[in-house]
Parts: structure tokens; C-alpha cells; sequence
């Protein structure tokens, strides 16, 4: 909760007013997102002739026309439709792009300029206890991360949420019992990579910060010291230093960023198993060939969508327990 709290803390610091109508723009964009696959469903039901009882809610001067239109038109018309909200929903989503990465990258500059003056009205003591080389990482690097790392992919993974959230409770209304079988194997994926990977990415964490620190003190050391360095002849015991603290913190990206590739794959294998494994059943039980295949174009168009976004969403819970330091540091040094 000490996360959550102190990310909150962080967030009021900055314009609160832009973050809700980001977050009013996140709810526009994941509406023609939802709109744009869920159209899928009842185009697909038309062209086989599968549960068309929707059909009925129709008025009856477009339930007239719709009728007397063939397959072909059927089609034809569907196509320019989905076009036209594909056209919407891109030209919406790069707006939306737009005014994220504004609000982000603005919001790193203001926390970079409020630290930077709250290290300035310190008294000289405190210079003098603490290293320069931990402030400067603390106004480059540490929040950098918390700016990229995450805010802009945890406003990005709120709205793969949303939508996660959207389509599986689609697929809950128009195919339950299938729909809580794929849930329930991912769930359990989600909470084994979870349970075994978190204590391991909080120390890599904590890893990357400290030999961050040591990387910038080092280097600071040495062009400072450049012409005693060169007069007692040190350049390889520096060097040395050195090659061995990137080399640590290249351990824990290489780990991290390693764990985090992880779900993507095994995503992929079990979504896809678990479809063909229920065609397979589905056929054992005699479902019709249309059935099936509106099965399979359905889950399938709509697990290719919340693949990725299943995906991310581990992905961010990963990397917030990897930076889960960056925010105590920044709640730390703005004393919030």
C-alpha cells in the first residue's frame, strides 16, 4: 500500500487537472477500441447465419432493408464500416498519443526542476554529507523512470485494463462456459510469474539504483582527478572500477528485461492451445462447422487483441516492482 500511496503523493504534486483529462481521453479511445472488435461479432453471426436474434432490436424500416440486402452487400457494407471506425479510432488515438506523452515528459520536467530546487535551498551540510553523484541520478535517471517507466506505461496499461475488462466481459455474454476456461488457465500463469518473480525484480531493482550511483561517482571521480590520474599512471585501476559496476547493472537489466519478455510467449502458447483444444471438443460434441468457425474467429480476433494486452499489463507489474525504488526515492527527496 506504501506504493500506491506514495504514487499518489507523487501524482498530486503534478497537474492534476491534465491527468483527469487524460484519463477522460483514455475512456473516449478505449470506446472505439471496444466498438471496433465487438462489431466483429454480429458481422460474423450475419455471414453464417448464427444466432441472429439481435437482429430483432433492429427498427423495422432498417430490419426491412437490412433483409432485402444479399450476402455480398452484406459484406461490402460491413467492410466500408469497419473502415470508417478504424479511420476514427486512429486518427482519435494519435491525438490521444499526443497529449500522453505531453503530459508525461512535462511532468518529468516539473519533478526534475521542483527536486533540483529542493536541493538548492538545502543547507551546505547536506551537500557536504551526501554524494553528488546520488543527486545527479536522482534527477536524471530516477526520474526518467518513474516518467517512462511508470507513468507513461502505467497510463498505457490502464487502458489495456479497461479494455481487457470490456471485451472479456463480451466473450462472458456471448460464450461463458469457454470464456471462464481461457480466464482461469491465464490467471493462473499471471500469479505463478508473479508470486516467483517479485522479490527477485525488487533486488534487481535496488541492484540497478545502486550501481547506478556508483557508475555516475565513478565517472565524476575520474575526469575530476583527470591529471592525477594520467601523472600516477591509474587509467586501468579506474577503467577497471568502472567496467565492473556497468557490468553489474547490466546483470540486472539483462534479468529483468529477460522475466519481462516471459509472458508474451507463454501467452501466446495457451491462448492459441486453448482454442484449438475446444474446436477439438467442439467437434468431438458435433457442433456445425459454421459454429465452430465463428468460435474461432471470434476468440481468435479478440484474444489477438487482449494477447498484447495481457501482456503489457504483467509487463508493468514487472517493471514497477523493478523501479518500485525510483518512486521511494522521488516521495523521499520532495519530502511530499
Amino acid at each position: 500500500m506504501s506504493y500506491l500511496n506514495n504514487l499518489y503523493s507523487i501524482l498530486k504534486q503534478l497537474d492534476y487537472k491534465r491527468f483527469i483529462l487524460i484519463i477522460i481521453f483514455m475512456i473516449g479511445a478505449t470506446i472505439l477500441e471496444f466498438l471496433s472488435i465487438s462489431l466483429i461479432v454480429p458481422f460474423i453471426a450475419i455471414l453464417t447465419e448464427q444466432n441472429t436474434s439481435f437482429l430483432n432490436y433492429l427498427p423495422d424500416r432498417f430490419l426491412e432493408i437490412f433483409l432485402s440486402l444479399t450476402k455480398e452487400k452484406i459484406f461490402i457494407y460491413g467492410i466500408f464500416i469497419f473502415f470508417l471506425i478504424y479511420l476514427i479510432k486512429s486518427i482519435y488515438l494519435i491525438f490521444f498519443n499526443l497529449k500522453l506523452n505531453q503530459f508525461v515528459f512535462r511532468s518529468e520536467a516539473k519533478l526534475c526542476g521542483m527536486m533540483f530546487q529542493k536541493y538548492l535551498n538545502l543547507p551546505y551540510t547536506f551537500h557536504i554529507q551526501e554524494k553528488s553523484s546520488k543527486l545527479i541520478r536522482n534527477l536524471t535517471e530516477e526520474i526518467h523512470l518513474f516518467a517512462e517507466g511508470i507513468l507513461l506505461q502505467g497510463l498505457i496499461v490502464l487502458a489495456e485494463l479497461i479494455i481487457t475488462i470490456f471485451l472479456i466481459s463480451f466473450l462472458l455474454y456471448i460464450n461463458p462456459f469457454n470464456t471462464l476456461l481461457i480466464i482461469a488457465m491465464i490467471l493462473i500463469i499471471i500469479f505463478i510469474f508473479v508470486l516467483t518473480m517479485k522479490k527477485k525484480l525488487n533486488f534487481w531493482g535496488k541492484q540497478r539504483q545502486k550501481f547506478g550511483e556508483l557508475i555516475i561517482q565513478q565517472i565524476s571521480e575520474s575526469f575530476g582527478s583527470i591529471k592525477e590520474i594520467i601523472l600516477y599512471k591509474k587509467e586501468n585501476f579506474f577503467s577497471k572500477n568502472l567496467n565492473t559496476y556497468v557490468y553489474k547493472k547490466s546483470e540486472s537489466s539483462i534479468f529483468q528485461n529477460f522475466f519481462v519478455s516471459l509472458p508474451r510467449l507463454t501467452f501466446e502458447f495457451f491462448a492459441i492451445a486453448s482454442i484449438l483444444m475446444i474446436s477439438f471438443f467442439m467437434i468431438k460434441f458435433d457442433y456445425s462447422l459454421d459454429e465452430i468457425l465463428s468460435f474461432v474467429v471470434i476468440f481468435g480476433v479478440i484474444c489477438f487483441r487482449l494477447l498484447p494486452a495481457s501482456n503489457r499489463i504483467l509487463n508493468y507489474v514487472q517493471v514497477s516492482i523493478y523501479h518500485k525504488s525510483a518512486i521511494t526515492v522521488i516521495y523521499d527527496q520532495l519530502d511530499i
